[in-house]
């Protein structure tokens, strides 16, 4: 039923205090209740016990209570919001590395972009090409900045930058993993959204305020997309590492994409090296943004 980090398939371990068989008034706990108890109670004995340090970012009391909290509301809540709260229990780790891996979700077809302290479509669907480049104010009437809070309390992060990342992770338009503002089921899930297969987008354009709705979309049904030129560090993002010389600026730009256990960063390095021995006058900028971390070895060079 559950797809996360931990394992959580077929565990049989003690409830939580508050998960017995029976549910408020009396009322015998269903199958499909049961089963999430067992996976929420599983997680919260097991994940303290493989997690380095054991818990990030919370206590053991407040962890447990939150588990047990969210263990008791199990009979209110749909299959997503019991989704939706364990990913905000795994959450409260605040650990880059530990996530829960939320299931195929629809996605809106559609790509954000932050530029500064707001939120920029720099991708939609081919009808509704005259929203490039317009910001984002809020979606289905709730300010962006409240669907943004929301949001955030699903991910486990350290790193504010790597929320905003996850956000509006969405580098090209495909569902395989789409940011969590795309996220049709999710959105549903957390009540920003009235539905999971439509919603409306108000954005702010050079003529003022505008609303459009937009359709869910599967794997197979993403309507044509356009969308803004991709900048230099967007280029070239399924190669490992690549170079380019900017001699307007006066500089050479190494992408540093993927740690790989070969010697073609350090050859690559030794061509940047090259270059600035030729020009001493330019910079070198190494751009390691996209770079999901490994082995820092062949970069000491």
């Amino acid at each position: 039923m559950l797809v996360a980090i931990v394992a959580i398939a077929g565990a049989t371990v003690a409830a939580l205090s508050s998960c017995d068989s029976t549910a408020e008034h009396g009322r015998v706990a269903t199958a499909g209740e049961l089963h999430w108890r067992e996976d929420i109670s599983y997680l919260a004995t097991r994940l303290p016990q493989v997690h380095v340090d054991q818990l990030t970012g919370t206590t053991l009391p407040a962890w447990r209570a939150a588990a047990a909290r969210l263990a008791a509301a199990v009979p209110r809540l749909t299959y997503g919001q019991v989704i939706a709260g364990i990913a905000r229990l795994v959450a409260m780790l605040r650990d880059d590395e530990t996530q829960l891996v939320l299931p195929p979700s629809p996605v809106y077809p559609f790509a954000a972009q932050w530029l500064g302290a707001s939120l920029y479509l720099i991708a939609v669907p081919s009808a509704d090409r005259q929203l490039l480049g317009s910001r984002l104010v809020a979606v289905d009437g709730l300010p962006i900045a409240r669907v943004l809070s929301r949001l955030r309390a699903e991910i486990d992060y350290q790193d504010p930058g790597l929320a905003r990342v996850q956000e509006v992770g969405w580098d090209s338009i495909t569902p395989d993993h789409p940011g969590y503002l795309n996220n049709a089921d999710l959105l549903s899930w957390l009540g920003v959204t009235r539905s999971a297969s439509s919603a409306r987008f108000t954005v702010m354009t050079p003529g003022g305020l505008r609303s459009v709705r937009l359709d869910s979309a599967g794997a197979r049904s993403i309507p044509p997309i356009v969308g803004v030129p991709r900048p230099l560090y967007q280029q070239s993002r399924n190669d490992p590492y690549w170079l380019k010389v900017l001699s307007r600026q006066r500089a050479v730009y190494l992408k540093y994409n993927k740690c790989l256990p070969t010697d073609g960063f350090r050859r690559l390095a030794a061509r940047a090296l090259g270059v600035l021995r030729r020009h001493p006058g330019y910079r070198l900028i190494v751009d390691m943004r996209d770079n999901g971390g490994g082995d820092s070895a062949p970069f000491l060079p």
